[in-house]
Order: structure tokens, then C-alpha cells, then sequence
């Protein structure tokens, strides 16, 4: 019976030793996933771990460990968004006021044209009469 007891004890120790074992194993893949910038998701710790996926899942520790690098990485990926988002938008700020500042300078040499080509008819019109004295006084 002592025989049993002691076999018994010996196998949960292995086991605990096996379950510590692992989680160190699976902690140091999620470190070095994290620090190399990788996705970090089930299948990919399981598979740079050398674990099985229903290690992973079972292991509340572990499974709350991914969750929470999962969701730090969805956090980080949104602000990198909304970043990309505002350089984007004073981007196009920019291109907006530099767009404004040409139509500006076109409408004020529009106003000039428009100005010039007044003149120009002005002048025409003095010249077809000039020409008509002209005409008058030669004949």
C-alpha cells in the first residue's frame, strides 16, 4: 500500500514538474514572439513552443497570458492606426491649403486677364475710330 502511496506522489510530482516545465517553456516563446514583433495566437506559440494547442487552453495561466498580449496587440494596431489616420489627414491638410493657396493665385490672375482684356477692347475700339477719322480726313 505504502508502495502505491509512494508511486502515486512520485507520478504528481513528475506531473507538476512537467506543468512548470512547460509554462517556463511557453513563457519564453511568448517574450521572444513579443520581442521579435510576431503575431502571438494559439496555433503559433503551440507550434514555437513545441506544445499542444490543448495545453494552451487548459492551462488558465497560459490561456490568460495570451489573451492579454492578444489584446495589447489589438490596442497597439489601432493606435498605430489611428497614427497612420492623422498623418493622413494633415497630409492632405497640407495638400488642401497648398491647393488654396494656387486657385487663390489663379482667380487673382483670372481678375487680371479679365482687366486686360477690357483694356485690350477699349483699345480696339479707340483704334477703329481713329482709323475712321483717319479715313475721313484722307478722302
Amino acid at each position: 500500500m505504502s508502495d502505491n502511496i509512494n508511486q502515486q506522489s512520485g507520478l504528481l510530482r513528475y506531473s507538476e514538474q512537467c506543468k512548470k516545465e512547460t509554462e517556463i517553456k511557453v513563457r519564453n516563446t511568448l517574450d521572444k514572439m513579443k520581442r521579435e514583433g510576431r503575431d502571438i495566437n494559439y496555433e503559433a506559440v503551440a507550434q514555437e513552443a513545441g506544445v499542444s494547442r490543448a495545453t494552451l487552453y487548459n492551462n488558465s495561466d497560459l490561456r490568460g497570458e495570451i489573451a492579454l498580449i492578444k489584446n495589447e496587440e489589438v490596442e497597439r494596431k489601432k493606435k498605430n492606426l489611428v497614427k497612420e489616420e492623422k498623418d493622413k489627414i494633415k497630409c492632405l491638410d497640407s495638400k488642401i491649403a497648398e491647393l488654396r493657396s494656387i486657385i487663390t493665385k489663379l482667380e487673382i490672375d483670372k481678375k487680371n486677364l479679365i482687366v486686360q482684356l477690357v483694356d485690350m477692347e477699349h483699345l480696339k475700339d479707340e483704334n477703329q475710330q481713329l482709323k475712321k477719322r483717319l479715313n475721313i480726313k484722307t478722302v
